[in-house]
């Protein structure tokens, strides 16, 4: 498990990350890593805020992440690419802010909870299998 803030604890110019054995990214684990582009991990828990403020997160694949914690990718200017085929369940602010996110594709999401897209300005499509959208904020705020 990679633990809070243990990941980029010193400034680090950290531009990609693909960790194929690892079970769990632990709260703000790479938060504020400002040179981080891409990430690409096998985990399947991520804990809240874990690569919140990645201002250069443009990509991301997490094929086997069952939740998207709350504010897993706040504030990712940038993120323009979001792979998450296993998620089930979208907490508070998963991607609040991520202002370049146009499409987004969760094909097994069942639940979508507040504020899990407010203010992505550029999000025209998400897909998603479920119809539970919990807290009626969870897209109003994006338009």
């Amino acid at each position: 498990k990679l633990r809070e803030r243990q990941c980029v604890a010193q400034p680090v110019r950290l531009a990609h990350i693909s960790l194929p054995v690892v079970e769990s990214i632990g709260e703000l684990a790479f938060s504020d890593c400002e040179s981080l582009r891409s990430v690409a991990l096998v985990a399947r828990d991520f804990e809240d805020a874990a690569f919140a403020d990645c201002s250069q997160l443009r990509a991301v694949s997490l094929p086997y992440a069952r939740i998207g914690s709350a504010e897993l990718f706040e504030r990712c200017t940038a993120l323009e690419s979001v792979s998450m085929p296993a998620v089930r369940r979208l907490r508070p602010g998963v991607f609040w802010a991520c202002s370049s996110l146009a499409t987004i594709s969760l094909p097994y999401v069942r639940v979508v909870e507040q504020l899990a897209f407010a203010h992505c300005t550029r999000l025209e499509t998400v897909f998603f299998a479920g119809s539970r959208l919990r807290g009626g904020w969870c897209i109003r705020q994006m338009l």
